[in-house]
């Protein structure tokens, strides 16, 4: 069953094969042909798979199926931050420092990688139903954007710009602060 939909893709909910469930997040119809897409798409997965952190979600397989790329993940129950603070508007302090200690926690880890977020808003960390099951209760979600500390001019402006750092808007080098802005 589709879980989520986003700009290039959608994730679904699936068996894997020792009968865990998973999210398979795979490239949307039409968009299999364009070479840039299923670059970012990769990305994602490799960057993703290399940041083993109780608050970044886990990437467990990625390939290509029939020319369109796949990215199976560990499954989480929950909502984004974004829809808890649509539910909620407001966050008692306490339960806000708690999140964001998740938040920081995988963000040292991947920044630990020599990687940036770039995308860091609260519709990419998923609040958990089990808040035990990390700490914070939290974790970090959509790689697309994630890249190499640094300038990456090529690629343009990347990012939601409400939640940009300044550098990453005017396409100077960004590094681990630009995520934490």
């Amino acid at each position: 069953r589709e879980i989520d939909r986003g700009g290039m893709g959608q994730v679904l909910e699936g068996l894997a094969q020792d009968g865990s469930r998973v999210a398979l997040k795979i490239i949307l119809p039409g968009m299999e042909g364009s070479e840039a897409l299923q670059q970012r798409f990769f990305n994602e997965s490799w960057y993703a798979s290399k940041v083993h952190h109780a608050n970044v979600v886990e990437v467990r397989e990625f390939g290509l199926h029939e020319e369109r790329p796949w990215l199976a993940m560990e499954f989480l129950t929950g909502a984004t931050l974004m829809k808890e603070l649509g539910r909620v508007r407001r966050l008692a302090p306490s339960v806000a420092a708690t999140l964001l200690d998740g938040v920081l926690g995988g963000l040292s880890a991947l920044h630990d990688a020599g990687l940036v977020h770039r995308d860091l808003k609260p519709g990419n960390v998923m609040v958990l139903t089990d808040h035990a099951s990390a700490p914070g209760g939290v974790k970090l979600m959509d790689f697309g954007l994630v890249r190499r500390a640094g300038r990456h001019p090529d690629e343009g402006l990347m990012g939601t710009p409400d939640y940009m750092a300044p550098e990453q808007l005017v396409g100077d080098d960004i590094g681990p602060q630009a995520d934490v802005y």
